[in-house]
């Protein structure tokens, strides 16, 4: 079982805003920025394979969420660049995907990736953004923490002792509860059911074939994801 370590993680808002909404029945736009392939001329292995590997970043951090839904109501996350190819009348929100050093400052202390959303000086939403601190930052366990805010989750929004994507105490892969939790804020798409482990070999994603028994041995320590 490979080690997992998720690095302290934020969003951010401006105010009192309202998180933007996703539709899970519309297809979800990340619209890359320029920042994004930053480094890639240097890269060793060329620019196509640097681009290559950050795309498969996002889509594993992706498909960390949508990999449970069933086939005929899963959702849908596309990356494009530039925002022109973006198919007109999204109803979703546009989230950019950027890198910028820095970007994710805050009082207490240094974050390598964030998700951010804030308003214009008229009071328009500006699209949320997803922040990377620089290219290491981009990779699939953080893309699915943060884009777990995009779905509408908030940093340890489970208790203490309980394994998830957005916990810093008790990280891990998307498990069981994270998506009963997204179920829950989305009642618009179909959940799947609690069958988590068919064909998966790997036990801190699927721990058990059902909700209840993979929550029993995280519980009791059977299982440690860290």
């Amino acid at each position: 079982m490979r080690a997992i370590l998720i690095l302290a993680l934020s969003f951010a808002t401006i105010g009192c805003l309202e998180r933007p909404q996703v539709d899970l029945r519309e297809p979800i736009y990340l619209v890359a920025e320029e920042s994004f392939w930053d480094e890639c001329e240097e890269c060793p292995a060329g620019w196509m394979a640097c681009h290559a590997d950050r795309m498969a970043a996002v889509y594993n951090g992706i498909d960390e969420w949508f990999q449970y839904f069933p086939e005929s109501a899963r959702p849908v996350a596309l990356v494009v660049w530039p925002e022109e190819n973006v198919p007109d009348g999204a109803a979703n929100a546009l989230i950019r995907l950027k890198i910028k050093e820095g970007g994710c400052k805050k009082p207490d202390g240094y974050h390598p990736a964030c998700y951010r959303w804030s308003q214009d000086s008229l009071g328009r939403n500006r699209p949320p953004e997803i922040i990377f601190d620089h290219p290491g930052a981009i990779d699939p366990q953080m893309v699915a923490h943060e884009f777990g805010h995009a779905l509408g989750r908030d940093d340890n929004d489970v208790p203490e002792w309980q394994y998830s994507v957005m916990s810093y105490s008790h990280p891990s892969y998307v498990v069981p509860v994270d998506i009963d939790l997204v179920c829950a804020l989305h009642p618009e798409v179909d959940c799947p059911p609690h069958v988590w482990c068919v064909d998966i070999d790997d036990l801190c994603r699927c721990p058990s074939d059902s909700f209840e028994d993979g929550m029993a041995k995280f519980g009791a320590g059977e299982i440690v994801c860290r």
